[in-house]
């Protein structure tokens, strides 16, 4: 999936999710929350991920 508002990653049985919106300091939204659900969903089916970090881009 496509995301607009976060980054997510795969590395190492981590999935990193990255909020991608610094101009606007990260806060959450609409959109970012639905990206987020659906990257939850998208380590669900994912069996290697063992771990999830979050962080924010700069």
């Amino acid at each position: 999936m496509q995301y607009y508002n976060l980054m997510f990653e795969n590395v190492d049985h981590m999935g990193i999710i990255s909020l991608n919106r610094p101009p606007r300091f990260n806060a959450p939204i609409k959109e970012l929350l639905l990206e987020l659900n659906n990257s939850f969903d998208e380590i669900e089916l994912e069996p290697s991920v063992k771990a999830i970090i979050f962080k924010g881009s700069a």
